[in-house]
């Protein structure tokens, strides 16, 4: 349980550490296109204005680990990232992840159990799975949707252009503190967004 833990408090530092570094990207011919990303905060829309997407890799456990972070920031900082992962045992195309539906609310108790949508490995002291996380940044406070008591938080890669580097997907999630007193119900969608391969 303490590396499953330690995994988790890790991808959520890296995660917070991603989304500092924001990536603005324009058309071929630098025109203002069409948001690319949309989501809302207990049903109400919220405006984006700048977005960015980043896929990262490292090694734990002889075991190459990818996680793709996409980034929206609105009106007054609220800041929203989605996170996906992937594992090389699983076989994601290079410079991308898999399509399908990831699980975000991790139970720290028992992973594979409690993520019924995951792909996990047993490995000699940990449990490697894929997953997603879903962090909302509001007021200088960090809502997540893995929390105490957290049911409901799923992430759709609907499509990964590995060659294009472009990504789309759905989102919903119950995002709260970690004791899960703060609450906050998102849902969202992002379409065709680029990303960087770092």
């Amino acid at each position: 349980m303490k590396n499953t833990i330690l995994i988790r408090t890790n991808a959520a530092r890296l995660l917070v550490f991603a989304s500092a570094f924001v990536f603005t990207f324009c058309s071929k011919d630098d025109e203002v296109s069409k948001p690319q990303f949309a989501f809302s905060i207990d049903g109400t829309a919220q405006k984006v204005q700048v977005t960015s997407g980043v896929l990262l890799s490292q090694i734990q456990y002889d075991h190459e680990g990818r996680a793709l972070y996409i980034t929206a920031v609105g009106e007054n900082n609220k800041t929203l990232s989605v996170g996906v992962s992937n594992w090389d045992f699983q076989n994601p195309p290079d410079n991308g992840i898999l399509t399908g539906e990831y699980d975000a609310t991790f139970d720290f108790e028992d992973t594979q159990e409690e993520n019924p949508f995951g792909d996990c490995l047993a490995v000699e002291g940990a449990v490697l799975c894929d997953g997603g996380l879903v962090t909302l940044m509001l007021e200088n406070n960090s809502y997540f949707s893995a929390f105490d008591g957290a049911t409901d938080a799923t992430i759709t890669i609907t499509k990964c252009d590995a060659g294009k580097r472009l990504v789309s997907g759905t989102f919903s999630a119950k995002v709260g503190s970690f004791d899960g007193v703060q609450q906050y119900t998102i849902a969202g969608s992002f379409d065709n967004l680029t990303y960087l391969v770092q």
